[in-house]
C-alpha cells in the first residue's frame, strides 16, 4: 500500500468519524428542541389549569360571602324583632341567678341600641 492509499483512507475515515460526528450533534439538537416544546406545552398546561382553578376559588369566596352577608343580614332582621325590655337599675337578667351591675347593664344596653342601629344609648 502507497502513502497516497493509506492518506485516503485516513481521510475518509476521518471523513466517516466527522459526519458521525455531526449526525449525533443534529440529533441532540432536535431532542432538545423537542424536550423544549414539550416544557412549554406542560408550562401552558400548568398555568391554564391553575387560572381555572383560581377562577373557581374566587367563585367559591364569592358564593361563601354571599351566604355570610344573607345570614347576617337575617340575623340582623330577627333580632330587630325581638322588642327591648327595660330593666330597671341592678334588676337580674331574665334566667341568671344575680343581679346585672348598673355599668354592665348600660353597656348592654348601648350595645344592642347600637347593633340595632339606633346609635349610642341616650343619644336621639
Amino acid at each position: 500500500m502507497s502513502s497516497d492509499d493509506r492518506q485516503a483512507g485516513t481521510t475518509a475515515s476521518v471523513d466517516q468519524a466527522m459526519n458521525r460526528i455531526l449526525a449525533a450533534e443534529r440529533d441532540a439538537r432536535l431532542a432538545v428542541a423537542e424536550c423544549r416544546a414539550e416544557a412549554a406545552r406542560r408550562v401552558a398546561e400548568a398555568e391554564r389549569r391553575a387560572r381555572a382553578l383560581a377562577g373557581r376559588s374566587e367563585a367559591h369566596i364569592k358564593a361563601a360571602h354571599r351566604r355570610a352577608d344573607a345570614a347576617i343580614e337575617r340575623a340582623l332582621g330577627e333580632l330587630a324583632e325581638v322588642p327591648l325590655v327595660a330593666m330597671p337599675e341592678g334588676a337580674p337578667v331574665p334566667g341568671s341567678e344575680g343581679e346585672v351591675p348598673p355599668a354592665l347593664a348600660q353597656a348592654i344596653e348601648a350595645l344592642v341600641a347600637e347593633i340595632l342601629g339606633e346609635g349610642p344609648a341616650g343619644a336621639t
